[in-house]
């Protein structure tokens, strides 16, 4: 199953950023590769809300550094 968030989110990324220049994968960092800020992660957060049905934990939105820190709580979240 992680995969497939993953790959979901990798896609979901790269259709709501036009990220095409730079490899996205489980390890990228969300600011520093792929230059998002804030604002866009809270907007992008809200697509993968609404795409995978699952709410995200308000606290938690500062820990998440790479691609795959966002796939691994989701990951959770489903399991719930």
């Amino acid at each position: 199953m992680h995969r497939q968030i993953l790959e979901k989110i990798i896609s979901t990324l790269i259709e709501e950023f036009g990220i095409n220049d730079v490899r996205v994968d489980e390890s990228s960092r969300l600011s520093s590769e792929l230059d998002i800020s804030s604002l866009e992660f809270l907007n992008f957060i809200m697509v993968i809300e609404e795409e995978l049905g699952v709410t995200f934990e308000e606290e938690r939105l500062k820990k998440f550094k790479t691609v795959g820190d966002i796939a691994v709580y989701v990951e959770e979240l489903m399991e719930r």
